[in-house]
Order: structure tokens, then sequence, then C-alpha cells
């Protein structure tokens, strides 16, 4: 695997609107309806483009096999600042969807992303968001070296609560999400996820939430929205924004959560309506109004794209 660029030496000082996006960005075949779509995906890129679209300078490490023209070309249009670790294999899911029900295989994984990749970052970034697919899609010395970061820490908690098994995906708390927890501040979870927790875990949302000294925990309810949990404060509910038309809800929770956090952290906004600008915002996204489907699109035998890579 080739270095990753450092760009520490540009800009000394933490812009007070950037962010980085640590994990993987993916292949993916998406099987909806009968219909066979292929497309790039991962938190890296419906956050990312998220993020961008709300004019947050943005910077995605991640690992890729060499010439994915589709995802430099996205992440070029959009302006995101690309780290890149040359591997032998990019990650690679298959996801089978039914309504809310989905079904995962992923027949390729990138090795994972090392720590000391996003330390010449740092003092660049307000906020770190963490989004690893699969337990291993991050080195575990992030979580020790993320505790002299400054800035905001999120986390989307999907692939820690995942086990992959000849290539299928499979609900199961990893034990290294403890130490993801203890190193973030703000996270998200599907109601499953969750749930899946603090069963595995034996504990209320009150004793989890304390436990970790948590500020935040946004919990996705698919169709029927969800709700915030923030300290002390009472839960706050948000109601699902119709989309006006059935459509591929993937990456729909991490376009909800960067909205979230942009309105949230950027922008200043309460906490309610940060929520209900997040679920419009991933509301456009499953009726294909915000980000353009053939942006994500994956094409075959285009050339290398030059200028996606810092």
């Amino acid at each position: 695997m080739e270095a990753y660029a450092d760009n520490s030496g540009r800009n000394p000082s933490r812009s007070p609107a950037s962010v980085l996006i640590a994990g993987s960005a993916t292949l993916d075949t998406i099987l909806l309806g009968g219909e066979q779509l292929h497309k790039i995906g991962g938190v890296a890129t419906y956050a990312g483009i998220t993020f961008r679209k709300h004019g947050i300078e943005t910077h995605v490490l991640t690992n890729l096999a060499p010439d994915e023209a589709s995802i430099l070309r996205a992440y070029l249009k959009y302006g995101i600042r690309l780290h890149v670790g040359r591997a032998g294999r990019t990650t690679c899911f298959v996801n089978r969807i039914d309504g809310d029900s989905r079904t995962q295989e992923v027949p390729s994984r990138a090795p994972p992303i090392p720590w000391e990749a996003c330390r010449g970052l740092l003092r660049e970034i307000r906020l770190v968001h963490l989004g690893p697919l699969h337990p291993a899609d991050l080195d575990e010395a992030w979580f020790q070296g993320l505790k002299e970061f400054e800035g905001l820490i999120s986390l989307d908690v999907q692939g820690y609560v995942r086990e992959i098994r000849d290539g299928r995906v499979t609900a199961s708390v990893s034990p290294l999400l403890v130490k993801a927890l203890q190193a973030c501040c703000i996270i998200k979870a599907t109601e499953q996820e969750f749930e899946l927790i603090l069963n595995a875990w034996e504990m209320n949302r009150a004793e989890f939430m304390h436990r970790y000294a948590l500020d935040e925990i946004l919990v996705t309810c698919g169709g029927s929205g969800g709700y915030l949990l923030a300290g002390k404060h009472a839960r706050t509910e948000y109601p699902a924004v119709p989309s006006g038309r059935p459509g591929d809800t993937t990456g729909a929770g991490d376009v909800l959560f960067a909205a979230y956090l942009t309105a949230r952290y950027y922008e200043g906004l309460g906490r309610e309506d940060a929520l209900l600008h997040a679920a419009r915002i991933a509301s456009l996204h499953v009726g294909s109004g915000y980000i353009p489907p053939e942006d994500l699109l994956i094409r075959s035998g285009q050339d290398p794209v030059k200028g996606a890579i810092d």
C-alpha cells in the first residue's frame, strides 16, 4: 500500500467548517424490486457528499484498489478531498433490499485504515466522523489516538454491530464497540442496532448514555422517523418526511446523520430544527432528489481520473 498524503504543512490552523470522514468507500450492488444497480457507496460517499452540499470542507480517508474511476470522479465532482491508501482490493457490498429489510454480502474488503494516515490532517479538522462498515475497517489504534483530538468525534455504529462470516453479514456486537464509544461524543444507530447493543450489554438507554459519556444518540426508525437522546434532556422525536415515491434507501441514514451534524454543530440550529432539516434531506435522498443517481453509478471502461486525490 502506498503512503497516504500528508497535508499537515498546508494549513496549520483548524478550519471552523471542516470534517474528516474515515471509512471504506465502496462498490455496491443494489438488488431492489427485480432491478440490479451498481453504485458507489459507504458512509464516506453519502455523508461526504452531504457535508459538501452543506458547504463543509470535507476530507475522506479510505483505502482503494488502483484506478477506481467511478469513485474518484464522484468525489472530484463534489470537491471532496480524497486521501487514499492504495490497496489490492476495494470494499464491495451486495445489498438485497425489501422495504426497511436488508440483507448484505461482502465479497471483498480493503485492508484496515491505519491511524497514522490521519495524523497530519487533524490540525485542520473540526469534526472527525467515523464511518467503518465492519469491525476491521479502521485500525484499532484509532481509538487511543483520537484521545489527543480536541474537536468533535461522531460515529455511526453500524460497522461494530456486524460480523462477516464467509462473506455474509450477520448481526453481532463487536468487542471493539466499547473502545469506539469511549472515543466519541455523538453516535448514530438504527433502532435495531441500538436494541441489539442494549440487549447484549444488559443496559437501558440512560445507563448506556451515562456509561459512555455520550452527548447525543441519534436513533433512526426507518419509515416512522426516529428520535434523539441528549443527556438529561427529554427524548426528542422526529417524523419521517414522505419522499413522494418509493426508492433505494441505501445511504439514507448516512445522509440524515451528516445533515443533522451540519445543522446542529456547524449552523447552530436547535435539536428539533436540526432533526427536521435532516429528515427532509434524507427524504429527498430516498426520492432521488438530493444526490443525482447518475453521480453514484459505477461506469466501466473509463480512464483513471486525475486530480481527485490530495
